[in-house]
């Protein structure tokens, strides 16, 4: 009989047994559950009636990769990434937009802030969340992982590639950009840290 009370509550064994131990008698843990999951439910449905578009963004070309970032509590960082064939007709691009003091009336489009030309399609796209404010660092993954600056001031730069070998003789290459081996992979957090947040 408590077996079939156990299965009728949707609980496993071990589930009860730790609930038991808590002095948590199964059912009120299972309507505290289904309580909370109605309560999730309605505020949901709440939250998609208030909520309203602030902004719209098109490109040219499809959208491979993005990643979104709050900069600040009004300011909106979205950064795409494009998917064409051929090595260098890929596109970075970072478009923001700024809340306003009044409520828009209608949907307003993202304004590109940085484009630069991305090797190959890439693949994924993350913002590394930071404290400092110094500047924005944002990665990206095709061929190699790639690490990108973004401020205000010098828009976006790449900063590092981290590739599994260097680049043929042949492709060019910037001085500034260093190309790292996997294995020297684990400094490379604080080799970020004290050049661009020291």
């Amino acid at each position: 009989m408590q077996e079939n009370y156990y299965h009728e509550q949707d609980l496993d064994i071990n589930q009860v047994e730790r609930q038991e131990r808590q002095h948590h008698p199964p059912e009120a843990i299972k309507i505290y559950n289904r309580y909370q999951d109605l309560q999730h439910v309605e505020h949901q449905q709440q939250t998609r009636k208030q909520e309203k578009m602030l902004a719209t963004c098109e490109t040219d070309w499809p959208v491979f990769a993005s990643s979104y970032r709050a900069a600040d509590p009004k300011r909106h960082q979205l950064a795409l990434c494009s998917y064409l064939i051929g090595a260098a007709e890929n596109r970075l691009q970072i478009r923001e937009y700024v809340e306003g003091d009044e409520e828009p009336t209608e949907p307003e489009p993202l304004v590109t802030t940085a484009d630069v030309q991305h090797p190959y399609p890439a693949t994924h796209a993350a913002w590394l969340p930071s404290a400092r404010e110094k500047s924005h660092l944002l990665c990206s993954t095709g061929q190699a992982l790639r690490l990108w600056a973004y401020d205000d001031e010098t828009n976006l730069q790449e900063i590092a590639v981290l590739s599994h070998h260097r680049p043929a003789t042949g492709e060019p290459s910037e001085a500034n950009v260093p190309v790292l081996e996997v294995l020297k992979s684990l400094c490379l957090p604080m080799m970020l840290d004290c050049r661009y947040y020291g």
